[in-house]
């Protein structure tokens, strides 16, 4: 745990510590009396540390060791607290000349070394009271690098085409959602959490898609939001209309067995002799159920060493569970027993997810952005706590703890979901170890809230009592968009504020008054939705811990280029300028969507100032007010960069828009609305996925982009094409896995033998007005796409006439497919 400041097994020991050390530094050489005080508490602490350590591997403690350690995690809150505010009024976030020397010069005086006096002493006799309490309840302590995402892991969540043992259930639903009889049909998959519902009833979907005019699939928790609901729903059918709800019980039949041996071993054959006894065994207390045979599997996927004794001991520790009538306490036991083999940081990032709602879909780069926030990362040996916190993320992942939803080209994992069984379990353990309070019942509130240190907000239309003391609170979420959150004055330690009041109804005359955010000197992230709603501070320079400054709004403060640590700035509100000073902020990594237009000179040149930028998102176009030969020149020093967009919302970005020499680490880029296709992009020999809308496009501009030796994702957007036919040659996009294309002007598409060969998934659209089959533009050569997995295509027609000729010319080019059997085809027509 060496790095990590805070955990949920030792609560910010880690963090309290290196500040005594600070404390017990030369610059406080001339305080001996306050060092040696210092000292003694930190060596005090030091060793509750260990033993906090060493008790968080112990499954089960008695009432008086439990009761120890959390009041000693506690205790080491509340320390905290009283050690940054001591700092705080010294000027320890000032870095002036002597400032710290004429702090000690007024700690001399009798006022404040009796200020300072009774703090270290209340300090001291709190930690000497709980150590004595240890010795008096004779409390003795039981004995007890970067990392990628397992893709066996990824193939369990990417295709539910691919799991075992649902073919039958799955043709059973179908046929009868797809008889004859046109009527209203409701079908059930009933059953506690974990035994495949979900999955089942998407492959079911899938199955039927293009059998009925509309369709939509939606996962519905318990607590859903029901504005991003009905927003999904509405989105999916593309209009207003509802085509079917689902009951007719339905009792799942069980995944078979070798759904665990698909991941470990890849196949059933492949077990080796010495593990076959015991994984029957394991399996049997799994009893069929998917959750719990991925959870099982993957722990003991985790560790190779020692396999037959660690299978056995996973065997011993599921007990008496029965795999003959699961239930549903069982299946949280085998949960808990992958909770419990995980290391310690893992259990606290692990935990964290309970700060989001049930069944939410949460981006990786937010998560991972929030357990830096919060301490939860190593920042030892120099190494990039972004990346860390990456490894921990796909760490959980091959523990299947989180599971993945969208997927990258490289398998990386963009964002996933928690099942909910597993949120029980977090939400369970998060409140034995007061990690996380959930408060969305006004009647239980008082109860619960004694201490609470991280809150995550769903109370809607009920307020907290005023009795409930804010001060600790390191973390709220505030995702469901209550407007009566408590006041932003009382939470005086705050570190994370995540509001959405986007579907908040607020009158424009009582907006929610967040301008106290900028006294929060200890806030690391802003995170707002429904700035609309919002009264925001205009400065913020006090904020001299932020790292993430994420809202929706328009308007920033004008002070912000003040933040030394700001690693991220998200508007997400056009149009936004550049801030005036932007050069400063020399330790940005994050941009996005800012306006180049009408934004200042000097702004524009300021962003080449900001060589640590990864990631830049633009709004740009054609305008007098925008100097390009200044933005070429500031775009060409951002050396690190490795994703930049590129939008013009009302006009073509000139040609004059040049990336020459382009960034070195580019994977990344995006351009809406250029004229052609630029020259430079053939010198972006790491470019892996690129998004580009186009007026016009030759053949020229194709063998640009097929020259492109790492592209993997290519989505192609234009107006016209100069030729009558585009040619796709043999050997060209040689690692193409995604090639998603859109036109106005229809050409003819013709894929030559040896063309992307490694092409999976493939979208386009067809124009089928005015159909007449010997002029057809369908596409020609689909044969030759060896790899293709699945095709989507967009038919556009007047008349059913049109549409079934379109959809059978497509369907007989598919068919000339060696594979077209196991291609998926997803057709839609507008």
């Amino acid at each position: 745990m060496n790095g990590i400041m805070v955990s949920a097994s030792t609560g910010v020991m880690n963090s309290l510590l290196g500040k005594l050390a600070t404390l017990m530094g030369e610059e406080f050489a001339k305080l001996k009396n306050l060092r040696k005080e210092v000292k003694h508490i930190s060596d005090e602490l030091s060793s509750m540390k260990d033993a906090l350590e060493s008790l968080a591997d112990v499954d089960t403690l008695d009432k008086h060791t439990a009761s120890w350690r959390d009041t000693v995690r506690e205790m080491s809150y509340d320390i905290e607290d009283v050690i940054d505010d001591f700092m705080c009024k010294i000027g320890e976030k000032s870095k002036k000349t002597g400032f710290i020397q004429d702090t000690i010069q007024r700690l001399k005086t009798s006022r404040g070394r009796h200020q300072i006096a009774g703090q270290i002493g209340d300090i001291k006799k709190l930690v000497r009271e709980t150590s004595e309490r240890r010795e008096r309840y004779k409390i003795d302590i039981p004995k007890s690098g970067n990392v990628a995402v397992d893709q066996r892991v990824v193939a369990l969540y990417e295709e539910s085409s691919k799991v075992v043992g649902m073919d039958g259930p799955t043709n059973m639903l179908v046929n009868w959602l797809k008889d004859e009889e046109k009527k209203l049909k409701i079908v059930s998959v009933i059953g506690f959490g974990g035994l495949g519902k979900t999955t089942h009833a998407n492959q079911v979907y899938h199955k039927l898609e293009g059998k009925f005019q509309c369709g939509a699939f939606l996962p519905v928790s318990q607590k859903s939001n029901m504005p991003k609901l009905l927003h999904s729903l509405l989105t999916q059918l593309g209009c207003g209309q509802y085509c079917h709800d689902c009951e007719l019980n339905v009792l799942l039949d069980q995944v078979r067995e070798n759904l665990k041996n698909k991941r470990i071993f890849c196949s059933e054959k492949a077990c080796p002799g010495q593990l076959r006894d015991v994984s029957v065994e394991i399996l049997k207390k799994c009893g069929g159920l998917p959750l719990a045979i991925i959870s099982i599997s993957s722990l003991l996927a985790s560790d190779r060493s020692n396999q037959k004794e660690r299978w056995k001991h996973v065997l011993n520790s599921l007990g008496s569970v029965s795999g003959t009538n699961l239930t549903l306490e069982a299946m949280r036991q085998i949960l808990n027993l992958s909770y419990k083999n995980l290391p310690h940081h893992l259990k606290t990032c692990f935990l964290y997810l309970g700060m989001f709602l049930e069944d939410s879909e949460i981006y990786r780069h937010e998560l991972v952005s929030l357990w830096v926030s919060e301490g939860f990362v190593s920042k030892a040996h120099g190494q990039n706590p972004k990346q860390i916190a990456i490894s921990y993320f796909n760490e959980l992942v091959n523990m299947s703890l989180i599971q993945p939803v969208q997927i990258d080209m490289h398998g990386s994992v963009l964002t996933c979901k928690v099942h909910d069984m597993l949120l029980d379990l977090i939400l369970y353990k998060s409140a034995e170890e007061n990690f996380i309070t959930v408060v969305d019942n006004p009647e239980a509130i008082t109860g619960q809230l004694q201490k609470p240190r991280r809150m995550l907000f769903n109370l809607d239309g009920a307020t907290l009592p005023r009795d409930v003391n804010m001060s600790q609170v390191r973390s709220f979420a505030n995702w469901r968009g209550s407007t009566n959150i408590p006041s932003l004055a009382e939470f005086k330690y705050l570190r994370v504020f995540i509001a959405d009041f986007s579907s908040s109804s607020v009158d424009d005359n009582r907006k929610i008054d967040l301008t106290g955010l900028c006294k929060l000197y200890q806030l690391r992230h802003i995170q707002i939705e429904g700035c609309d709603n919002c009264q925001l501070p205009t400065q913020i320079r006090g904020l001299q811990k932020l790292e993430t400054f994420d809202i929706d709004g328009s308007c920033i403060p004008m002070d912000i280029f003040h933040l030394p640590c700001l690693l991220s700035l998200h508007i997400f509100h056009l149009p936004c300028l550049l801030p005036e000073g932007i050069g400063k902020m020399k330790y940005l990594q994050r941009l996005r969507w800012f306006d180049t237009l009408h934004t200042s000179i000097d702004s524009i040149k300021g962003l080449g100032e900001l060589t640590n930028l990864r990631l830049l998102y633009l709004r740009t176009g054609f305008s007098e007010d925008v100097d390009m030969d200044v933005l070429n020149s500031s775009l060409g020093k951002l050396c690190n960069l490795d994703s930049l967009n590129v939008f013009s919302p009302d006009s073509w970005i000139p040609e004059a828009l040049t990336l020459s020499p382009p960034p070195p680490n580019l994977m990344g880029l995006s351009m809406m609305r250029i004229s052609r296709v630029p020259n430079w992009i053939g010198e972006l020999h790491n470019l892996q996925s690129l998004h580009i809308t186009v007026d016009k496009l030759d053949k020229d501009d194709v063998g640009i982009l097929a020259e492109l030796p790492a592209l993997m994702d290519l989505e192609l957007t234009f107006n016209r094409a100069l030729e009558e036919t585009i040619v796709i040659y043999g050997t060209s996009f040689a690692i193409l896995k995604r090639f998603v294309v859109y036109w106005t002007v229809m050409p003819q598409l013709t894929f030559q033998a040896g063309a992307m060969p490694k092409l999976q998934s493939l979208s386009l659209p067809l124009n089928a007005r005015g159909w007449k089959q010997d002029e057809s533009t369908t596409p020609t050569g689909i044969e030759h796409l060896l790899a293709l997995e699945r095709i989507s295509v967009g038919i556009g027609s007047e008349t059913e006439s049109e549409q079934r000729s379109a959809e059978s010319a497509i369907r007989s080019a598919i068919n000339m497919h060696p594979g077209h059997a196991h291609i998926k085809i997803d057709i839609q027509c507008y």
